[in-house]
């Protein structure tokens, strides 16, 4: 994370290095709040009501697969963004 959090600040330039900062902490946090608040409805939704027979580590298992897919589809599409040309080097 530090590395985009640096990246952002130097494309943005001083004028705007508090609001970018500001701006990548906001969205870190939206989405480790979010992304545990899906991770738990996914694995408490999948969980057996008593008597079926199944363990609850299933429905973490099922959770953790689910998000599996979301991380490899989040990271092909990632590998899609084109390569971007931030400042020409003179020299």
């Amino acid at each position: 994370m530090p590395t985009t959090q640096v990246t952002m600040q130097t494309v943005a330039g001083r004028e705007r290095l508090g609001v970018v900062t500001a701006l990548m902490a906001l969205a870190r946090s939206t989405g480790g709040a979010a992304g545990a608040a899906l991770f738990g409805a996914v694995a408490f939704a999948m969980m057996p009501a008593a008597g079926h027979g199944r363990s609850v580590t299933s429905a973490f298992h099922a959770g953790f697969l689910v998000f599996a897919a979301v991380a490899a589809a989040a990271a092909f599409a990632a590998s899609r963004i084109p390569p971007l040309t931030l400042w020409d080097r003179a020299g």
